[in-house]
Protein backbone atom coordinates (compact mmCIF):
# COMPACT_ATOMS: atom_id res chain seq x y z
CA UNK A 1 0.00 0.00 0.00
CA UNK A 2 1.63 3.28 -1.12
CA UNK A 3 2.51 5.84 1.55
CA UNK A 4 2.47 9.47 0.45
CA UNK A 5 3.01 12.82 2.12
CA UNK A 6 0.23 15.32 1.46
CA UNK A 7 0.82 18.86 2.72
CA UNK A 8 3.37 17.48 5.18
CA UNK A 9 1.07 14.76 6.46
CA UNK A 10 1.76 11.08 5.83
CA UNK A 11 -1.07 8.82 4.72
CA UNK A 12 -1.56 5.34 3.30
CA UNK A 13 -3.64 5.03 0.15
CA UNK A 14 -4.97 2.08 -1.80
CA UNK A 15 -3.07 1.09 -4.95
CA UNK A 16 -4.34 3.03 -7.97
CA UNK A 17 -5.49 6.03 -5.92
CA UNK A 18 -4.93 9.35 -7.66
CA UNK A 19 -3.72 12.48 -5.90
CA UNK A 20 -7.13 14.19 -6.18
CA UNK A 21 -8.79 11.16 -4.57
CA UNK A 22 -6.22 11.14 -1.78
CA UNK A 23 -6.78 14.87 -1.22
CA UNK A 24 -10.55 14.40 -0.98
CA UNK A 25 -10.06 11.53 1.47
CA UNK A 26 -7.94 13.89 3.58
CA UNK A 27 -10.58 16.61 3.54
CA UNK A 28 -8.54 18.90 1.28
CA UNK A 29 -10.06 20.97 -1.50
CA UNK A 30 -8.58 20.61 -4.96
CA UNK A 31 -10.53 22.59 -7.59
CA UNK A 32 -11.65 20.60 -10.63
CA UNK A 33 -14.03 20.84 -13.56
CA UNK A 34 -13.50 17.86 -15.85
CA UNK A 35 -12.84 15.23 -13.15
CA UNK A 36 -15.82 13.30 -11.81
CA UNK A 37 -15.60 10.21 -9.59
CA UNK A 38 -18.02 8.27 -11.81
CA UNK A 39 -16.48 9.16 -15.18
CA UNK A 40 -13.25 8.32 -17.04
CA UNK A 41 -10.42 10.79 -16.43
CA UNK A 42 -9.81 13.39 -19.15
CA UNK A 43 -7.41 15.88 -17.49
CA UNK A 44 -8.62 18.57 -19.89
CA UNK A 45 -9.48 21.54 -17.67
CA UNK A 46 -6.02 21.62 -15.95
CA UNK A 47 -7.38 23.46 -12.92
CA UNK A 48 -6.56 20.70 -10.40
CA UNK A 49 -2.84 21.61 -10.37
CA UNK A 50 -0.74 20.55 -7.39
CA UNK A 51 2.99 20.74 -6.75
CA UNK A 52 4.90 17.46 -6.65
CA UNK A 53 8.12 17.59 -4.63
CA UNK A 54 9.20 14.09 -5.49
CA UNK A 55 10.10 11.51 -6.52
CA UNK A 56 11.50 13.14 -9.61
CA UNK A 57 11.98 16.86 -10.24
CA UNK A 58 9.85 19.42 -8.45
CA UNK A 59 6.94 20.28 -10.71
CA UNK A 60 3.26 21.17 -11.01
CA UNK A 61 0.95 18.46 -12.30
CA UNK A 62 -2.74 17.72 -12.64
CA UNK A 63 -3.99 15.79 -9.61
CA UNK A 64 -6.82 13.95 -11.38
CA UNK A 65 -4.60 11.68 -13.48
CA UNK A 66 -1.52 11.54 -11.23
CA UNK A 67 -1.42 8.17 -9.50
CA UNK A 68 0.00 8.05 -5.99
CA UNK A 69 3.30 6.21 -5.67
CA UNK A 70 5.19 5.18 -2.57
CA UNK A 71 7.26 8.05 -1.18
CA UNK A 72 5.47 10.74 -3.20
CA UNK A 73 5.29 14.19 -1.60
CA UNK A 74 2.61 16.65 -2.76
CA UNK A 75 1.62 20.21 -1.83
CA UNK A 76 -1.79 21.60 -2.76
CA UNK A 77 -1.31 25.26 -1.77
CA UNK A 78 1.89 26.95 -2.94
CA UNK A 79 2.71 30.02 -5.04
CA UNK A 80 3.44 27.77 -8.03
CA UNK A 81 0.07 26.06 -7.66
CA UNK A 82 -1.72 29.41 -7.32
CA UNK A 83 -0.04 30.71 -10.46
CA UNK A 84 -0.88 27.58 -12.46
CA UNK A 85 -4.53 27.63 -11.38
CA UNK A 86 -4.90 31.35 -12.09
CA UNK A 87 -3.41 30.90 -15.55
CA UNK A 88 -5.74 28.06 -16.43
CA UNK A 89 -8.75 30.00 -15.15
CA UNK A 90 -7.77 32.95 -17.31
CA UNK A 91 -7.72 30.68 -20.35
CA UNK A 92 -11.10 29.12 -19.50
CA UNK A 93 -12.64 32.57 -19.06
CA UNK A 94 -11.15 33.96 -22.25
CA UNK A 95 -14.33 33.50 -24.28
CA UNK A 96 -16.86 32.88 -21.53
CA UNK A 97 -19.82 35.30 -21.76
CA UNK A 98 -20.52 37.65 -18.87
CA UNK A 99 -24.12 36.56 -18.41
CA UNK A 100 -23.99 35.39 -14.79
CA UNK A 101 -27.00 37.54 -13.78
CA UNK A 102 -29.33 35.60 -16.11
CA UNK A 103 -27.67 32.18 -15.97
CA UNK A 104 -29.63 29.36 -14.30
CA UNK A 105 -26.36 28.02 -12.88
CA UNK A 106 -25.79 31.19 -10.84
CA UNK A 107 -25.35 30.26 -7.21
CA UNK A 108 -24.11 26.79 -8.12
CA UNK A 109 -21.53 27.70 -10.75
CA UNK A 110 -18.03 26.38 -10.12
CA UNK A 111 -16.61 28.92 -12.54
CA UNK A 112 -17.90 31.70 -10.31
CA UNK A 113 -16.65 29.99 -7.15
CA UNK A 114 -13.20 29.11 -8.45
CA UNK A 115 -12.70 32.52 -10.07
CA UNK A 116 -13.36 34.09 -6.69
CA UNK A 117 -11.09 31.64 -4.83
CA UNK A 118 -8.26 31.10 -7.31
CA UNK A 119 -8.59 33.65 -10.12
CA UNK A 120 -6.26 36.54 -10.85
CA UNK A 121 -8.99 39.11 -10.19
CA UNK A 122 -8.45 41.03 -13.43
CA UNK A 123 -8.93 40.25 -17.10
CA UNK A 124 -6.40 41.07 -19.81
CA UNK A 125 -8.46 40.23 -22.87
CA UNK A 126 -8.48 43.13 -25.34
CA UNK A 127 -10.20 41.20 -28.13
CA UNK A 128 -13.82 40.40 -28.84
CA UNK A 129 -14.99 37.16 -27.29
CA UNK A 130 -15.62 34.20 -29.56
CA UNK A 131 -19.25 33.78 -30.62
CA UNK A 132 -20.89 30.36 -30.65
CA UNK A 133 -24.42 29.05 -30.82
CA UNK A 134 -26.63 29.91 -27.87
CA UNK A 135 -29.83 28.28 -26.54
CA UNK A 136 -29.50 25.31 -28.86
CA UNK A 137 -32.02 22.53 -28.08
CA UNK A 138 -30.13 19.25 -28.06
CA UNK A 139 -33.32 17.45 -26.99
CA UNK A 140 -36.80 18.27 -25.73
CA UNK A 141 -35.37 18.51 -22.19
CA UNK A 142 -31.91 20.08 -22.45
CA UNK A 143 -30.55 23.30 -23.97
CA UNK A 144 -26.92 23.89 -24.92
CA UNK A 145 -25.17 27.25 -24.71
CA UNK A 146 -21.89 26.69 -26.57
CA UNK A 147 -20.53 30.08 -25.55
CA UNK A 148 -20.54 29.10 -21.88
CA UNK A 149 -18.91 25.72 -22.44
CA UNK A 150 -15.33 25.24 -21.18
CA UNK A 151 -14.96 21.86 -22.97
CA UNK A 152 -14.51 19.86 -19.80
CA UNK A 153 -16.20 17.00 -21.77
CA UNK A 154 -18.01 15.68 -18.71
CA UNK A 155 -21.20 15.51 -20.77
CA UNK A 156 -19.57 13.55 -23.60
CA UNK A 157 -17.98 11.06 -21.21
CA UNK A 158 -21.21 10.69 -19.25
CA UNK A 159 -23.18 9.80 -22.38
CA UNK A 160 -20.49 7.38 -23.52
CA UNK A 161 -19.60 5.57 -20.32
CA UNK A 162 -22.66 5.85 -18.06
CA UNK A 163 -25.78 6.43 -20.16
CA UNK A 164 -24.40 4.03 -22.81
CA UNK A 165 -25.63 6.36 -25.54
CA UNK A 166 -22.80 8.29 -27.22
CA UNK A 167 -25.03 11.08 -28.45
CA UNK A 168 -22.72 14.05 -27.75
CA UNK A 169 -19.40 14.83 -29.41
CA UNK A 170 -16.67 17.47 -29.57
CA UNK A 171 -16.66 18.85 -33.11
CA UNK A 172 -13.99 20.86 -34.96
CA UNK A 173 -10.52 21.59 -33.58
CA UNK A 174 -8.59 24.13 -31.61
CA UNK A 175 -10.43 27.33 -30.77
CA UNK A 176 -13.33 26.21 -32.96
CA UNK A 177 -14.07 23.13 -30.85
CA UNK A 178 -17.59 22.90 -29.41
CA UNK A 179 -19.84 20.30 -27.83
CA UNK A 180 -22.62 19.29 -30.22
CA UNK A 181 -25.07 16.58 -31.21
CA UNK A 182 -24.80 14.57 -34.42
CA UNK A 183 -26.72 15.98 -37.41
CA UNK A 184 -30.48 15.50 -36.99
CA UNK A 185 -29.90 13.24 -33.98
CA UNK A 186 -31.11 14.86 -30.73
CA UNK A 187 -30.25 13.30 -27.38
CA UNK A 188 -32.73 10.56 -26.46
CA UNK A 189 -31.18 9.04 -23.34
CA UNK A 190 -33.42 8.54 -20.29
CA UNK A 191 -30.55 9.94 -18.20
CA UNK A 192 -30.00 13.21 -20.05
CA UNK A 193 -31.27 15.31 -17.14
CA UNK A 194 -27.99 14.55 -15.38
CA UNK A 195 -26.19 16.65 -18.00
CA UNK A 196 -27.42 19.81 -16.29
CA UNK A 197 -26.12 18.53 -12.94
CA UNK A 198 -22.65 17.53 -14.07
CA UNK A 199 -22.07 20.60 -16.25
CA UNK A 200 -20.04 22.86 -13.93
CA UNK A 201 -20.66 26.13 -15.75
CA UNK A 202 -24.25 26.37 -16.99
CA UNK A 203 -23.62 25.41 -20.59
CA UNK A 204 -26.25 22.65 -20.30
CA UNK A 205 -29.54 23.61 -18.66
CA UNK A 206 -32.98 22.05 -18.33
CA UNK A 207 -35.59 23.65 -20.54
CA UNK A 208 -38.37 23.23 -17.94
CA UNK A 209 -36.29 25.01 -15.31
CA UNK A 210 -34.96 27.86 -17.42
CA UNK A 211 -35.49 31.39 -16.04
CA UNK A 212 -38.08 30.24 -13.49
CA UNK A 213 -36.19 30.25 -10.19
CA UNK A 214 -33.02 31.14 -8.37
CA UNK A 215 -31.38 28.30 -6.51
CA UNK A 216 -30.99 30.33 -3.32
CA UNK A 217 -34.78 30.57 -3.07
CA UNK A 218 -35.02 26.82 -2.53
CA UNK A 219 -35.13 24.74 0.60
CA UNK A 220 -33.49 21.42 -0.20
CA UNK A 221 -34.86 18.32 1.53
CA UNK A 222 -33.27 14.87 1.36
CA UNK A 223 -35.69 12.19 0.23
CA UNK A 224 -36.04 9.01 -1.81
CA UNK A 225 -37.53 8.51 -5.27
CA UNK A 226 -40.61 6.25 -5.14
CA UNK A 227 -41.07 5.60 -8.86
CA UNK A 228 -39.23 2.27 -8.88
CA UNK A 229 -37.83 -0.19 -6.36
CA UNK A 230 -34.28 1.18 -6.74
CA UNK A 231 -35.20 3.99 -4.36
CA UNK A 232 -32.65 6.50 -5.63
CA UNK A 233 -31.47 9.08 -3.12
CA UNK A 234 -32.67 12.53 -4.17
CA UNK A 235 -32.86 16.11 -2.99
CA UNK A 236 -36.15 17.96 -3.41
CA UNK A 237 -35.76 21.69 -4.03
CA UNK A 238 -38.94 23.31 -2.71
CA UNK A 239 -40.23 26.85 -2.90
CA UNK A 240 -43.64 28.03 -1.71
CA UNK A 241 -44.67 24.44 -0.92
CA UNK A 242 -43.99 23.30 -4.48
CA UNK A 243 -41.28 20.97 -5.77
CA UNK A 244 -39.40 22.99 -8.38
CA UNK A 245 -36.51 20.64 -8.98
CA UNK A 246 -35.48 17.05 -8.21
CA UNK A 247 -31.75 16.38 -8.03
CA UNK A 248 -29.73 13.22 -7.40
CA UNK A 249 -28.23 12.91 -3.93
CA UNK A 250 -24.92 11.08 -3.91
CA UNK A 251 -25.21 7.61 -2.41
CA UNK A 252 -22.39 5.30 -3.45
CA UNK A 253 -24.09 2.18 -2.14
CA UNK A 254 -27.26 2.80 -4.14
CA UNK A 255 -27.64 5.14 -7.13
CA UNK A 256 -24.17 6.68 -7.07
CA UNK A 257 -24.28 10.25 -8.38
CA UNK A 258 -27.18 10.13 -10.83
CA UNK A 259 -30.93 9.52 -11.27
CA UNK A 260 -33.06 8.65 -14.29
CA UNK A 261 -35.26 11.17 -16.07
CA UNK A 262 -38.44 9.48 -14.84
CA UNK A 263 -37.54 10.30 -11.26
CA UNK A 264 -36.28 13.77 -12.12
CA UNK A 265 -39.29 14.95 -14.10
CA UNK A 266 -42.21 12.90 -12.71
CA UNK A 267 -41.55 12.54 -8.99
CA UNK A 268 -43.11 15.91 -8.19
CA UNK A 269 -46.43 14.65 -9.62
CA UNK A 270 -46.22 11.56 -7.38
CA UNK A 271 -45.53 13.71 -4.31
CA UNK A 272 -48.11 16.39 -5.16
CA UNK A 273 -50.89 14.70 -7.17
CA UNK A 274 -53.86 16.56 -8.60
CA UNK A 275 -57.52 16.07 -7.62
CA UNK A 276 -56.69 14.89 -4.11
CA UNK A 277 -59.02 13.80 -1.38
CA UNK A 278 -59.10 16.44 1.36
CA UNK A 279 -62.21 15.67 3.39
CA UNK A 280 -62.80 12.92 5.93
CA UNK A 281 -66.28 11.46 5.34
CA UNK A 282 -68.41 8.81 7.04
CA UNK A 283 -71.38 7.46 5.08
CA UNK A 284 -71.07 10.32 2.63
CA UNK A 285 -71.05 13.10 5.24
CA UNK A 286 -68.11 15.19 6.53
CA UNK A 287 -66.77 13.85 9.82
CA UNK A 288 -63.80 14.10 12.12
CA UNK A 289 -60.99 11.55 12.30
CA UNK A 290 -62.14 10.01 15.58
CA UNK A 291 -65.60 9.30 14.14
CA UNK A 292 -64.09 7.76 11.02
CA UNK A 293 -61.74 5.58 13.07
CA UNK A 294 -64.57 4.35 15.30
CA UNK A 295 -66.72 3.54 12.26
CA UNK A 296 -63.95 1.49 10.65
CA UNK A 297 -63.22 -0.35 13.90
CA UNK A 298 -66.89 -1.20 14.50
CA UNK A 299 -67.50 -2.37 10.92
CA UNK A 300 -64.40 -4.60 10.79
CA UNK A 301 -65.17 -6.15 14.16
CA UNK A 302 -68.77 -6.93 13.19
CA UNK A 303 -67.67 -8.41 9.90
CA UNK A 304 -65.15 -10.71 11.61
CA UNK A 305 -67.61 -11.79 14.29
CA UNK A 306 -70.19 -12.61 11.59
CA UNK A 307 -67.69 -14.92 9.92
CA UNK A 308 -66.73 -12.66 7.03
CA UNK A 309 -63.20 -12.18 5.76
CA UNK A 310 -61.48 -8.79 5.68
CA UNK A 311 -58.97 -7.69 3.07
CA UNK A 312 -56.65 -4.82 3.91
CA UNK A 313 -54.80 -3.66 0.81
CA UNK A 314 -51.71 -1.61 1.62
CA UNK A 315 -49.81 0.66 -0.74
CA UNK A 316 -46.38 -0.17 -2.12
CA UNK A 317 -45.66 3.58 -2.03
CA UNK A 318 -45.95 4.12 1.71
CA UNK A 319 -43.38 4.12 4.49
CA UNK A 320 -42.22 1.30 6.74
CA UNK A 321 -43.52 3.22 9.75
CA UNK A 322 -47.08 3.44 8.42
CA UNK A 323 -46.98 -0.22 7.41
CA UNK A 324 -45.65 -1.22 10.82
CA UNK A 325 -48.42 0.72 12.58
CA UNK A 326 -50.99 -0.96 10.33
CA UNK A 327 -49.51 -4.39 11.05
CA UNK A 328 -49.40 -3.72 14.79
CA UNK A 329 -53.05 -2.70 14.79
CA UNK A 330 -54.13 -6.21 13.76
CA UNK A 331 -51.45 -7.97 15.80
CA UNK A 332 -52.86 -6.40 18.97
CA UNK A 333 -56.53 -6.61 17.97
CA UNK A 334 -58.86 -9.36 19.22
CA UNK A 335 -58.12 -12.87 17.95
CA UNK A 336 -61.14 -13.22 15.66
CA UNK A 337 -60.45 -9.97 13.83
CA UNK A 338 -56.76 -10.80 13.43
CA UNK A 339 -57.46 -14.32 12.12
CA UNK A 340 -60.02 -13.21 9.57
CA UNK A 341 -57.94 -10.31 8.24
CA UNK A 342 -55.47 -10.58 5.38
CA UNK A 343 -52.89 -7.81 5.18
CA UNK A 344 -51.92 -7.72 1.53
CA UNK A 345 -50.52 -5.68 -1.30
CA UNK A 346 -50.80 -5.87 -5.07
CA UNK A 347 -48.06 -7.81 -6.82
CA UNK A 348 -46.06 -5.39 -8.94
CA UNK A 349 -45.48 -6.35 -12.55
CA UNK A 350 -41.82 -6.82 -13.49
CA UNK A 351 -41.27 -4.79 -16.66
CA UNK A 352 -37.53 -5.29 -16.90
CA UNK A 353 -34.95 -2.73 -15.90
CA UNK A 354 -32.62 -0.72 -18.08
CA UNK A 355 -29.40 -2.14 -16.64
CA UNK A 356 -28.40 1.23 -15.19
CA UNK A 357 -30.74 2.41 -12.42
CA UNK A 358 -34.35 1.62 -13.37
CA UNK A 359 -35.45 -1.72 -11.94
CA UNK A 360 -38.65 -2.07 -13.94
CA UNK A 361 -40.67 -2.53 -10.74
CA UNK A 362 -42.88 0.52 -10.32
CA UNK A 363 -43.08 0.43 -6.52
CA UNK A 364 -41.09 1.99 -3.73
CA UNK A 365 -41.43 -0.31 -0.76
CA UNK A 366 -42.19 -3.89 -1.82
CA UNK A 367 -39.24 -5.07 0.27
CA UNK A 368 -40.67 -3.33 3.35
CA UNK A 369 -44.06 -4.97 2.83
CA UNK A 370 -42.50 -8.40 2.45
CA UNK A 371 -40.34 -7.89 5.51
CA UNK A 372 -43.43 -7.10 7.58
CA UNK A 373 -45.20 -10.23 6.39
CA UNK A 374 -47.83 -8.69 4.08
CA UNK A 375 -49.29 -11.14 1.55
CA UNK A 376 -48.46 -10.49 -2.11
CA UNK A 377 -51.51 -10.94 -4.37
CA UNK A 378 -51.94 -10.50 -8.10
CA UNK A 379 -54.92 -8.51 -9.37
CA UNK A 380 -56.48 -11.79 -10.50
CA UNK A 381 -56.08 -13.27 -7.02
CA UNK A 382 -57.64 -10.18 -5.44
CA UNK A 383 -60.55 -10.30 -7.86
CA UNK A 384 -61.03 -14.01 -7.12
CA UNK A 385 -61.19 -13.32 -3.37
CA UNK A 386 -63.86 -10.68 -3.84
CA UNK A 387 -65.81 -12.82 -6.34
CA UNK A 388 -65.89 -15.72 -3.87
CA UNK A 389 -68.14 -13.70 -1.59
CA UNK A 390 -66.03 -14.54 1.46
CA UNK A 391 -64.51 -11.05 1.68
CA UNK A 392 -67.21 -8.91 3.27
CA UNK A 393 -65.12 -5.88 4.28
CA UNK A 394 -62.28 -4.12 2.50
CA UNK A 395 -59.90 -1.46 3.68
CA UNK A 396 -58.07 0.05 0.73
CA UNK A 397 -54.93 2.10 1.39
CA UNK A 398 -53.59 1.77 -2.16
CA UNK A 399 -54.55 4.71 -4.40
CA UNK A 400 -53.62 2.66 -7.48
CA UNK A 401 -56.29 0.05 -6.74
CA UNK A 402 -59.38 1.46 -8.38
CA UNK A 403 -61.91 -1.35 -8.98
CA UNK A 404 -63.72 -3.84 -6.72
CA UNK A 405 -64.71 -7.10 -8.40
CA UNK A 406 -67.81 -7.51 -6.19
CA UNK A 407 -69.89 -5.68 -3.61
CA UNK A 408 -68.85 -5.81 0.03
CA UNK A 409 -70.71 -4.97 3.21
CA UNK A 410 -68.16 -2.32 4.21
CA UNK A 411 -65.53 -0.36 2.33
CA UNK A 412 -63.00 2.08 3.77
CA UNK A 413 -60.63 4.08 1.60
CA UNK A 414 -57.53 5.74 3.08
CA UNK A 415 -55.73 7.20 0.05
CA UNK A 416 -54.54 10.34 -1.72
CA UNK A 417 -57.18 9.88 -4.43
CA UNK A 418 -59.38 7.02 -5.61
CA UNK A 419 -62.56 6.52 -7.62
CA UNK A 420 -63.55 3.99 -4.93
CA UNK A 421 -64.04 6.94 -2.57
CA UNK A 422 -67.39 7.61 -4.26
CA UNK A 423 -68.81 4.32 -2.99
CA UNK A 424 -66.84 3.97 0.27
CA UNK A 425 -68.50 4.06 3.66
CA UNK A 426 -65.47 5.79 5.18
CA UNK A 427 -63.00 8.01 3.35
CA UNK A 428 -59.83 9.36 4.95
CA UNK A 429 -57.42 11.46 2.87
CA UNK A 430 -53.80 10.28 3.00
CA UNK A 431 -50.46 12.02 2.74
CA UNK A 432 -47.88 11.33 0.05
CA UNK A 433 -44.32 10.28 0.84
CA UNK A 434 -43.25 13.85 0.09
CA UNK A 435 -45.34 15.05 3.05
CA UNK A 436 -44.22 12.62 5.73
CA UNK A 437 -41.22 11.42 7.71
CA UNK A 438 -40.17 7.80 7.79
CA UNK A 439 -38.21 5.22 5.83
CA UNK A 440 -38.44 3.15 2.65
CA UNK A 441 -36.66 -0.12 1.86
CA UNK A 442 -35.48 -0.66 -1.72
CA UNK A 443 -35.20 -3.91 -3.67
CA UNK A 444 -31.67 -4.49 -2.37
CA UNK A 445 -32.82 -4.19 1.25
CA UNK A 446 -31.41 -0.71 1.83
CA UNK A 447 -33.58 1.29 4.24
CA UNK A 448 -33.37 5.05 3.69
CA UNK A 449 -34.99 8.00 5.38
CA UNK A 450 -37.54 10.29 3.79
CA UNK A 451 -38.37 13.70 5.20
CA UNK A 452 -41.40 15.91 4.80
CA UNK A 453 -40.61 18.40 2.05
CA UNK A 454 -44.17 19.62 1.54
CA UNK A 455 -47.08 20.61 3.78
CA UNK A 456 -50.09 18.37 3.28
CA UNK A 457 -53.28 20.14 2.15
CA UNK A 458 -55.62 21.32 4.86
CA UNK A 459 -57.87 18.50 5.98
CA UNK A 460 -55.39 15.72 5.24
CA UNK A 461 -54.34 14.03 8.49
CA UNK A 462 -51.10 12.16 9.01
CA UNK A 463 -51.36 8.45 8.22
CA UNK A 464 -50.23 7.47 11.71
CA UNK A 465 -52.94 9.68 13.20
CA UNK A 466 -55.54 7.98 10.99
CA UNK A 467 -54.35 4.51 12.02
CA UNK A 468 -54.29 5.57 15.68
CA UNK A 469 -57.94 6.60 15.37
CA UNK A 470 -58.85 3.10 14.16
CA UNK A 471 -56.69 1.55 16.91
CA UNK A 472 -58.55 3.62 19.48
CA UNK A 473 -61.86 2.37 18.13
CA UNK A 474 -60.62 -1.22 18.46
CA UNK A 475 -59.39 -0.62 21.99
CA UNK A 476 -55.78 -1.17 20.93
CA UNK A 477 -53.32 0.84 23.02
CA UNK A 478 -49.71 1.83 22.36
CA UNK A 479 -50.22 2.67 18.69
CA UNK A 480 -47.26 4.80 17.45
CA UNK A 481 -48.15 8.42 16.87
CA UNK A 482 -44.87 9.59 15.29
CA UNK A 483 -42.58 8.13 12.65
CA UNK A 484 -39.76 8.19 15.21
CA UNK A 485 -41.74 6.02 17.63
CA UNK A 486 -42.71 3.55 14.90
CA UNK A 487 -39.18 3.35 13.50
CA UNK A 488 -37.59 2.78 16.90
CA UNK A 489 -39.85 -0.20 17.64
CA UNK A 490 -39.75 -1.60 14.11
CA UNK A 491 -35.96 -1.36 13.71
CA UNK A 492 -35.35 -2.79 17.18
CA UNK A 493 -37.48 -5.86 16.48
CA UNK A 494 -36.17 -6.25 12.95
CA UNK A 495 -32.47 -5.88 13.57
CA UNK A 496 -32.02 -5.41 17.29
CA UNK A 497 -30.27 -2.11 16.65
CA UNK A 498 -32.25 0.12 19.01
CA UNK A 499 -31.74 2.85 16.43
CA UNK A 500 -33.46 6.24 16.44
CA UNK A 501 -34.81 7.65 13.17
CA UNK A 502 -32.60 10.71 13.61
CA UNK A 503 -29.56 8.40 13.82
CA UNK A 504 -30.22 6.65 10.52
CA UNK A 505 -27.09 7.04 8.34
CA UNK A 506 -27.37 9.46 5.43
CA UNK A 507 -26.86 6.65 2.90
CA UNK A 508 -29.28 4.27 4.66
CA UNK A 509 -28.83 0.97 6.46
CA UNK A 510 -29.76 -2.66 5.89
CA UNK A 511 -32.23 -3.95 8.48
CA UNK A 512 -33.19 -7.61 8.76
CA UNK A 513 -36.74 -8.69 7.79
CA UNK A 514 -39.38 -9.04 10.51
CA UNK A 515 -42.50 -11.12 9.91
CA UNK A 516 -45.81 -10.13 11.48
CA UNK A 517 -47.02 -12.17 14.44
CA UNK A 518 -50.75 -12.96 14.43
CA UNK A 519 -52.64 -13.43 17.69
CA UNK A 520 -54.54 -16.69 18.01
Amino acid sequence: MPKITLNGKEMDVAPGTTVIQAAIQSGLTVPHYCWHPALPVAASCRICQVEVLGPGPRRTATACNLECSDGMSVLTDTPAVAKARAGNLEMLLLNHPLDCPICDKAGECWLQDYTYDYGAGVGRNEFERRKSEKRKPISDKVLLDQERCILCTRCVRFMDSYAKKPELVVTARGEHSVIDIFPDAPVTSEYQGNLADICPVGALTLSNFRFKNRVWWFKGTDSVCTLCSKGCSVTLDVRQNQINRVRPRTNEQNNGWFICDTGRFELEHEFAPQNRLTQVTVDGKPADLATAGARVATALTRCAEAGGDILVLASTQTTNEDLFALSELFTKANGTLARRTTLAFRKVEELGGDGILRTGQNAANVAGLRALGFTELTDAEIAKRFASGKVRAAWILDARFTTLAADVDFLAVFATASPLAECAHVVVPAQTVGEKDGTLTNAAGLTQRVRAALRAPQGVPGDLAALAAVASGLGVTGSPTTAGDAFATWSDRAGGRNLALSELPQDGIRIAPMARETKS
